[in-house]
């Protein structure tokens, strides 16, 4: 089987990433971008022209449009195998008029956002990002003081002033900025922290959000702790069972968690470090997303 992604750009690297499970348990798969990240990944789906893009669909077994990108689908042949990943703002607030488009070719689709099951999109599938586990190692601290730390991609969408002013109310060591960084970068200023706070946002311009995104998983895989939102937590547990997360859907309950987590010994703060990264190796490695993916596929 010859699986393609194909992405206008390849948003927090998810293709690239699902592309890179199949090929993990010896699937043949390459995920393709017209244009490069801005978070500046050391790996990348491929970029390359139009022309290149549309030689390479012929020669693919199965296509899978990469983050809700409407245009491709003029560009894929009729006899092709096609489904779709519904991902981020712009299927969030145009859901109708994409499945209008995209429910009349494709197969199957997918999706990383627990709040798109309910959108109406064709046999939706849940699938959680795939993380690189051995390239994500588990990052131990050995300071007596729990430290927190929130860097949003987009502070507005990840909701940040209201962490920053929640926190300001706590007894609680807070690391947060602003500024954007390559990804890793970014994963290296993250793995100084014992717990990681990844949003409080439960709307998107009037439409429901709350569900945590890719930098979650990552910090999860270095064994931190994490606070976020998850307003369709049944989703994920269908999936794949309990979430890994703290839950904080509420000021009450955000409060609470990172209380909870403020008074870790180290001895019980190791013994949570290792059950969260464990789980993320577990469900959602590159193999284990890739045997995940591959079930729909076939």
């Amino acid at each position: 089987m010859k699986v393609l992604f194909i992405n206008h750009v390849d948003y927090a690297n998810l293709c690239y990433n699902l592309s890179k499970s199949l090929r993990s348990i010896g699937v043949q798969s390459e995920s393709l971008t017209l244009k490069p990240h801005q978070f500046g990944y050391t790996e990348q789906s491929t970029r390359v022209s139009q022309s290149q893009m549309m030689e390479a669909i012929k020669n693919a077994e199965c296509v899978i449009i990469g983050h809700s990108f409407a245009k491709f689908v003029d560009w894929i042949p009729k006899s092709k195998r096609v489904f779709v990943i519904h991902t981020g703002t712009r299927y969030r607030q145009d859901s109708e008029n994409l499945n209008a488009i995209f429910d009349k070719v494709v197969e199957r689709t997918f999706t990383d956002s627990p709040e798109f099951m309910e959108l109406g999109a064709k046999l939706v599938t849940y699938v959680a990002t795939a993380i690189d586990t051995e390239k994500i190692q588990q990052k131990k601290n050995t300071g007596w003081r729990i430290k927190f730390a929130h860097y949003p991609s987009n502070p507005e969408v990840k909701g940040t002033s209201k962490i920053v002013r929640m926190m300001s109310q706590l007894d609680a060591d807070l690391e947060t900025s602003n500024k954007r960084l390559h990804h890793e970068e970014n994963l290296r200023r993250m793995s100084k922290c014992d717990v990681y706070i990844e949003m409080f946002a439960t709307e998107q311009n009037g439409k429901i959000y709350g569900n945590a995104g890719v930098t979650a998983w990552e910090a999860a895989a270095m064994g931190k702790p994490v606070i976020t939102n998850f307003l369709h937590d049944y989703v994920y547990r269908k999936a794949y069972g309990e979430l890994p997360f703290f839950i904080a859907n509420s000021e009450i309950e955000f409060n609470l968690k990172v209380e909870n987590l403020n008074a870790l010994d180290r001895v019980d703060y190791k013994l949570l470090s290792d059950f969260v990264r464990n789980t993320i190796v577990e469900r959602h490695s590159l193999e284990a997303t890739g045997r995940y993916l591959l079930q729909y596929l076939q």
